[in-house]
């Protein structure tokens, strides 16, 4: 920095590993300074500087031949004022800056480590959420059911990185297929605790029950117990005879279900309506049966969709 024409000031960092090191600390500790002349490049200390900066390098056209180099060593680095005159302030002006340069410079170094440190709890977080993603779509079917005469499809696009809703599809024993479409309270991790909780029982649930009515009830009862208060799942189940060509649908706080009938080209909704599981250990499930016929389609969706 050119603080006038006769005097420029600067500062460099060194490296801890300098072998001069500790004696610049000790020696700025006890308020020593060293100096130069340029036209007798002796030093009145000794030369550990004078190692560091090569007089040959500075360009006579910005300083006179006639100079002096007055370096301070601070914590980091150093700070070197040059001079056309031997003023008797300049000691104090370079002692002055030394000081104020070392304390920006620390605060700039703490700033960094604060920074280096958010930068990697992000990463983390992000490696974390990561995980979380591939667990959640874990929860998805990796390939469609198989059923002969029968075509599914299903697809999960969290608004973030996680979410709160999943589907899921068995075939039983008996050759009919129990598809379950689950939207959990909140958003992002926040919902995807009681996802994995709902995801945990679900299967033992659905292999113990004969109705539907009868899954919603003893999930419903479990989830009572397990998820905290104010926390519930939406849940949207089908289960399909495949030789009946039957639909036997339930609901529990998510958007009604369609059924589109290729016959007559209508499309209508499988009005359903129960409270959320988890909300209330008495609530009562309903179920209504949907006959189907070549081309019909049969939709489950989230309230995400709708939004």
């Amino acid at each position: 920095v050119e603080m006038d024409g006769d005097i420029a000031i600067g500062y460099r960092e060194y490296d801890p590993s300098h072998p001069n090191y500790a004696t610049y600390l000790s020696q700025w500790g006890r308020g020593e300074v060293w100096t130069i002349d340029s036209r007798t490049d002796d030093w009145d200390r000794p030369r550990g500087f004078a190692e560091d900066f090569d007089l040959s390098q500075v360009d006579e056209d910005y300083f006179p031949p006639e100079l002096e180099i007055i370096i301070v060593p601070f914590e980091h680095g150093s700070v070197s004022l040059h001079t056309t005159g031997g003023r008797d302030d300049v000691v104090d002006l370079v002692r002055d800056f030394a000081e104020a340069v070392h304390l920006g410079y620390v605060r700039f170094l703490d700033f960094r480590r604060v920074t280096e440190g958010q930068r990697l709890q992000i990463e983390e977080y992000e490696r974390e959420l990561t995980r979380a993603h591939d667990l959640q779509m874990g929860l998805m079917p990796q390939r469609a059911p198989r059923i002969p005469g029968y075509d599914f499809a299903g697809s999960c696009t969290p608004a973030r990185q996680v979410g709160g809703d999943m589907y899921r599809a068995y075939i039983l024993p008996d050759g009919r297929l129990v598809g379950f479409l689950a939207d959990a309270t909140g958003h992002a991790m926040e919902a995807m605790i009681p996802l994995m909780i709902f995801a945990g029982i679900l299967e033992d649930h659905v292999a113990g029950s004969e109705r539907i009515t009868q899954i919603f009830g003893s999930l419903n009862r479990s989830l009572c117990r397990a998820l905290p208060k104010q926390t519930f799942v939406c849940l949207s189940m089908g289960i399909l005879d495949p030789e009946k060509r039957t639909l036997t649908v339930s609901n529990s706080g998510c958007p009604y279900p369609y059924h589109y009938s290729a016959a007559s080209g209508c499309l209508d909704e499988i009005a359903l309506d129960g409270y959320p599981l988890g909300v209330s250990n008495s609530a009562t499930y309903f179920e209504k049966v949907v006959d189907l016929a070549p081309g019909d389609r049969a939709v489950f969706c989230s309230d995400g969709l709708v939004e």
